[in-house]
């Protein structure tokens, strides 16, 4: 999904203030883009930031950011999963109230309070999923049911070719404990060898693999190991880590940069999004100054003027074991979703949305071990159960994209030859390549022809 305009952005809110009423007034959109607010965006897990907004004002104040720029202050990461998630919403509203669906108002309730993205999202995937099925020539009386956990009450129920079906929806959290806890020590270390780098007066960009957990390496020795290959211009190898170092040249640029940015990170560091790399930790000294003199603000803005020194480290995790880890999702999730729907009519369906990032996105062992365990259990009767793997990615030409990859298994109670629905967001399964189980299609780079 990455066809988009301006106008279709501010289509989107606009419906989504009509639907839900102004939720967050101007002055608030003003004091976001001057920097004000800065860390409110973050989801909860990564960076717990203490607001008063719900998770339906932050994707607005998000979505809207992206419509007044240059501004003081952006976030053009964040920007991307606002920018997206309010147009398929009002999408989704739009189909479901003109089709009268039974239930909504209920979710709709429920969005609006939510506080925690993952809470919104869960609710939003309900709505995604019954807006696609809705769509489908072969379905009808798509409603929503209320819950009740005593009964375990699927979230959707409908006719299919005539036929009564059933459909549970679980959004998995966008990170495991175990990959959050992993990402903070490998920051946590490499923060500590930038340091070591800036007393050092050495600007340089460093490859890291992690051979062990980063939390059982030494910055002092990764930092030795660091400046060790800067010496020799070879990969410096010890039993926990390999490091490669290069020193970065002066920067210069003819315009100010958005700093963070997909364009700077990629020019400067060789890094993007859609990369084999777990993460980026990055450090700079440098002076920032508005792109027009009429932009004022509170704290640093975001454009950058010229750099004195800076450092960036791109990880990744080199032990199999350590990144099949990193790469689980949650089985007991799914085994609840199937839960929902066990015993039920024929083409029943259990759809879990699973958030992705491009080095996650290698999982198909962690897929292949799921569907082991459904076969080793035989125990789970239901009709489909799919997958939904989102993707979100700012390109280095700042382009929003998603992408979705679908990957399904058959039921034993299944009647179709194939599953009534699999994308949510892009072409349905008969027109869209099937590949093996747990991989997905390789999608061209969202920059190509741009």
């Amino acid at each position: 999904m990455n066809g988009y305009t301006r106008d279709d952005v501010a289509t989107a809110l606009r419906g989504l203030e009509e639907k839900f009423g102004r939720v967050v007034f101007p002055g608030f959109h003003k004091e976001y883009s001057a920097g004000a607010h800065r860390n409110v965006l973050a989801y909860e897990k990564d960076a717990p930031v203490k607001s008063n907004l719900t998770a339906l004002e932050k994707y607005i104040v998000g979505a809207t950011s992206s419509l007044v720029q240059p501004a003081f202050f952006y976030d053009i990461f964040t920007a991307c999963r606002h920018v997206k998630i309010v147009q398929l919403l009002n999408r989704a509203i739009d189909v479901l109230q003109a089709a009268k669906t039974n239930g909504l108002t209920e979710r709709l309730d429920r969005l609006r309070v939510a506080n925690d993205y993952d809470d919104f999202d869960a609710v939003f995937f309900e709505l995604l999923v019954a807006c696609r099925y809705s769509q489908l020539s072969f379905v009808s009386g798509v409603e929503f049911l209320p819950e009740n956990p005593a009964l375990k009450t699927p979230d959707i129920r409908m006719r299919q070719h005539g036929r009564e079906v059933f459909c549970e929806c679980k959004k998995m959290d966008r990170s495991t404990d175990f990959a959050i806890a992993t990402k903070r020590s490998a920051e946590a270390v490499l923060n500590e060898v930038l340091a070591k780098l800036r007393d050092a007066r050495i600007s340089a960009r460093l490859e890291v693999v992690f051979l062990t957990a980063p939390s059982g390496v030494a910055a002092s020795a990764l930092f030795q190991g660091a400046t060790e290959s800067l010496r020799s211009g070879k990969t410096a190898t010890e039993e926990s880590f390999q490091v490669r170092a290069k020193r970065l040249s002066r920067y210069t640029s003819d315009t100010y940069k958005l700093y963070p940015s997909p364009d700077f990170f990629w020019g400067r560091y060789g890094y993007r999004l859609r990369s084999e790399w777990c993460g980026l930790v990055h450090n700079i000294e440098a002076k920032f100054k508005a792109p027009r003199r009429d932009l004022c603000g509170k704290g640093e803005p975001s454009w950058l003027d010229s750099i004195s020194w800076d450092c960036a480290a791109k990880w990744k995790l080199g032990d199999s074991e350590l990144l099949g880890k990193f790469r689980r999702f949650g089985f007991n999730t799914t085994y609840k979703a199937l839960q929902q729907i066990e015993g039920r009519s024929g083409d029943s369906t259990a759809h879990i949305w699973i958030e992705s990032e491009h080095h996650l996105s290698g999982r198909e062992a962690t897929f292949h071990d799921f569907l082991d365990r459904l076969r080793v259990n035989q125990r789970d009767v239901f009709g489909w159960l799919v997958f939904n793997e989102i993707l979100f990615e700012t390109s280095p030409m700042g382009i929003f994209d998603l992408i979705e990859h679908a990957h399904f298994i058959r039921g034993p109670s299944a009647i179709s030859r194939s599953p009534p629905l699999t994308l949510l967001v892009g072409e349905s399964v008969e027109k869209a390549e099937i590949v093996s189980f747990g991989r997905g299609v390789q999608l061209p780079d969202i920059d190509d022809g741009h």
